[in-house]
């Protein structure tokens, strides 16, 4: 969005790459829950022409700060998917949390132990996207300062998901 005002001189439009640069965050992703049933990405985009997916959730193995999808497989179980997921043109973001299970938010004791969690996530999987899902009680100082770490250390890309009643946010998601 641009604007010129009466006198002044019109901006000339820098050239830009064509597409959005890869790190943006789209605007529309599907949770897939891969302990569900995970299917094929690169099938899955070739079928309905889906660009991008939040897999979701990622919690604490053994209520220990230890990142694991559903608490359980370990986090590079779906890299090979992701990365011709993406090499279709697709991108990935990682969602911790969610409505049951031990989130790292929790087991982890520390802002900067929880951010060492957040960069394993983000590296075992190849992504710099991650979706943080409240839907528990967290220690919401310790998060805040946790996603400030990882993002002024890798640019990461964060988005927050909450629930919702008809009254709007509750107290603890405010």
């Amino acid at each position: 969005c641009s604007a010129a005002l009466p006198g002044a001189a019109v901006p000339t439009p820098q050239s830009a790459a064509p597409g959005p640069p890869p790190s943006a965050r789209p605007a529309f992703g599907a949770y897939l829950d891969p302990s569900v049933s995970m299917p094929n990405l690169s099938a899955m985009a070739a079928q309905t022409g889906l660009k991008h997916v939040v897999l979701s959730f990622v919690l604490a193995k053994g209520n220990a700060c230890d990142p694991a999808w559903s608490g359980t497989e370990p986090l590079d179980s779906l890299k090979a998917d992701i990365d011709l997921f993406r090499a279709a043109g697709g991108s990935v973001t990682i969602a911790t949390g969610g409505a049951d299970g031990a989130y790292v938010e929790n087991t982890c004791g520390s802002a900067a132990d929880l951010a060492a969690a957040y960069t394993k996530v983000l590296d075992a999987t190849g992504t710099n996207l991650l979706d943080i899902d409240i839907e528990q009680d967290v220690q919401i100082d310790k998060v805040i300062d946790a996603l400030g770490q990882v993002h002024r250390a890798r640019g990461t890309d964060i988005t927050l998901t909450l629930p919702v009643d008809l009254e709007g946010l509750g107290p603890g998601q405010l």
